[in-house]
């Protein structure tokens, strides 16, 4: 897990690049259920996936418009989003 740094404000978000573990992921897997890279931003217990390929969020809840504006900000910047999609 990497940390971002120098966020607005003193803001810091944890920036975790592994993916989602599914009960059923041996039952599963080589079926295609694979999930497009993305990165995941967690705040307490609520966790937002954002598609590197699309930049798009993968989820409607909990809802996109909580995640602070600085840490989208810092995700979508040219040099931290090459280095998460190079990774």
């Amino acid at each position: 897990m990497k940390q971002a740094e120098g966020v607005a404000g003193g803001l810091q978000s944890s920036i975790d690049r592994r993916p989602l573990q599914s009960p059923l992921e041996g039952e599963t897997s080589g079926q295609g259920t694979r999930e497009p890279p993305h990165v995941t931003v967690i705040r307490g217990t609520d966790a937002w996936r954002i598609n590197l390929r699309t930049g798009e969020f993968m989820d409607a809840k909990p809802d996109p418009s909580d995640v602070p504006n600085e840490v989208i900000g810092l995700i979508k910047e040219e040099e931290s989003w090459q280095r998460l999609c190079d990774e």
